[in-house]
C-alpha cells in the first residue's frame, strides 16, 4: 500500500508541486512536477563554454529577475534534460535553452 502526499516546498525547488509517495515498508519516492518549457514559451539560448556551471548560468540569466537566482539552476537542467548537471564539460560547444523564468514559474 502506498500513500501519496503533495509536497509543499518553495517554488524554486525541483520537487515543488510534485508528490511524495510513502510505502508501507518505509520507502519514499519524490516525483518532480514536469517543468520543461512549452514550444510557445519564450527562451534564450546559451553556448556552453569551459567553466560554465548551472548555478552561475542561473545567476547570469535570472539574477535581476528573482531572488536567490542561483537556486534556479534546475530550471535550465530540466529544460535541457541534463541528467548530470555537475558535468557540463560534456556539453562544451553545445547550445542549451535558458527558459523564461516568469513563464516557468507560472507553469
Amino acid at each position: 500500500m502506498a500513500t501519496e502526499k503533495p509536497i509543499r516546498l518553495h517554488e524554486s525547488n525541483l520537487y515543488a508541486g510534485g508528490t511524495l509517495t510513502i510505502f508501507d515498508d518505509g520507502r519514499r519516492i519524490l516525483e518532480a512536477k514536469e517543468r520543461t518549457p512549452a514550444k510557445n514559451q519564450a527562451f534564450q539560448t546559451h553556448i556552453v563554454v569551459a567553466g560554465d556551471d548551472l548555478t552561475i548560468l542561473a545567476y547570469k540569466y535570472y539574477g535581476s529577475l528573482v531572488t536567490e537566482a542561483k537556486n534556479y539552476w534546475h530550471v535550465i537542467a530540466d529544460a535541457n534534460n541534463i541528467e548530470k548537471p555537475w558535468r557540463l564539460e560534456e556539453l562544451i560547444g553545445e547550445e542549451i535553452i535558458i527558459p523564461d523564468i516568469y513563464q516557468w514559474k507560472l507553469s
